[in-house]
């Protein structure tokens, strides 16, 4: 019978041998740059917000040097005093507005920021653009920015840099629910917060939710087995899918039921919800004497430059084409009297013209995942071009008293970027 001394010698022995090699792989971790820092943190009006100061280099889509304000936003500091003849240009959006994939100074935000400032429309007047985008918001969360972080800065001009894949299933509980996620219902006609999110944000304070963080802060491994898990992510949607005999989603948090009229009563549900957001949006805009521009963007499916590539999404869809989403924000955007662009159709044409990708990166799917430097460079021209026409109309002359209503504009719609 072995004694216990003896036991306990080999249990030190095989603790200190596991340790030093946990030290090990630390250092050979750090040595060939392995460093994915955690760039979030809980947020008792967001949910979930960047760390601010952070910085760190991102390499998972594309390649990019990604630099956090004290806002905690991708962008500069901003002042809060307004320069006399500044015209402030707030953009809400999600990871397409966020773009990590690229270096800052390609964003569309960067893009439209520098051919205002050469646009005669402005009159003398420089803009000031500010990158408000946040990956994983949806509409709720991004009005919530407009109230408790936009405001202070006194915009002109707010742009809501909307993703038709992901943002309306982002705003419904019942199609995308998520513990941190603040989420917004109808009751009685009117929209309503709930805040059950904020039971995750209190256990984020307490000890056990602390110490993993601070771990996570300083090991390169754990830093690493998150990421490894959220890699992961996209196989079990796969395993999922083949499980239920159904087709997986060409891309992971992206859906193919935008594409066409609703026909289940979440997906009515979530239409429903997504309208009254962006009508608050624009209440709440001109209540503090600014204009809302709401922007679709684009989804990787609706610019593919492969005829046969579209060919075989539609037929499987059972569509004539993928701008249903777009139409119908258009639609109520117009009806509402809120000034709207919708930049899809107007890309696909041109990546169709110049089999073009638009989306994707070489370190991750040419033509799939996010807007690359190409989609982002024409992004920026047409809404920059969309926004000098506005200027041009006399919108930013002077502030829109509430309930006055601004009519929207077509130009630019069908314009082809500069190629």
């Amino acid at each position: 019978m072995p004694r216990p001394v003896g036991i306990l010698k080999k249990l030190s022995l095989a603790g200190a041998a596991m340790i030093l090699a946990l030290l090990a792989i630390e250092i050979v971790l750090r040595l060939v740059g392995i460093y994915h820092p955690r760039m979030t943190q809980a947020d008792p009006v967001l949910g979930v917000i960047h760390r601010p100061s952070m910085s760190y280099r991102y390499r998972q889509e594309g390649e990019s040097f990604v630099q956090i304000n004290s806002a905690g936003f991708r962008d500069e500091e901003w002042p809060i005093a307004k320069a006399k003849d500044e015209l402030r240009i707030a953009v809400l959006g999600d990871s397409y507005t966020e773009a990590f994939q690229v270096p800052a100074d390609s964003r569309f935000t960067e893009v439209l920021a520098r051919m205002l400032g050469q646009s005669p429309a402005l009159a003398g007047r420089s803009a000031r653009v500010m990158n408000f985008g946040m990956s994983g918001y949806g509409t709720g969360q991004e009005l919530l920015v407009l109230r408790d972080r936009v405001a202070k800065y006194q915009p002109d001009l707010v742009v809501l840099a909307f993703l038709t894949g992901n943002d309306l299933s982002d705003n419904s509980l019942s199609l995308r629910p998520h513990e941190r996620r603040p989420f917004f219902f109808v009751q009685d006609g009117q929209l309503t917060l709930d805040e059950s999110f904020q039971d995750w944000v209190a256990s984020e304070e307490r000890w056990p939710a602390v110490l993993r963080h601070k771990l996570a802060d300083w090991s390169r491994i754990v830093q690493l087995y998150y990421q490894v898990r959220r890699a992961m992510q996209w196989r079990t949607v796969v395993a999922q899918a083949r499980a239920l005999g159904t087709a997986p989603p060409r891309e992971l948090g992206l859906d193919d039921e935008i594409y066409q009229e609703p026909t289940t009563q979440p997906w009515r549900d979530a239409w429903e919800l997504t309208e009254r957001l962006l009508a608050a949006m624009d209440e709440e805009t001109r209540a503090m004497g600014a204009t809302l521009l709401v922007v679709t963007l684009s989804n990787s499916d609706q610019v593919e430059p492969d005829p046969d590539v579209r060919r075989q999404y539609l037929a499987r869809l059972g569509v004539s084409d993928l701008f249903y989403p777009d139409e119908r924000i258009r639609q109520f955007c117009e009806a509402h009297r809120i000034a709207v662009l919708t930049l899809a159709p107007t890309l696909a044409e041109y990546a169709a013209a110049h089999h073009e990708y638009l989306h994707g990166f070489e370190n991750s799917k040419i033509g799939r995942g996010h807007w690359n430097a190409l989609g982002h460079r024409l992004a920026g021209e047409l809404i920059a071009v969309r926004i000098a026409d506005m200027a041009a109309e006399g919108v930013f002359s002077a502030p829109p008293r509430e309930g006055t209503d601004v009519a929207p504009s077509t130009a630019g719609e069908g314009e082809e970027p500069t190629p």
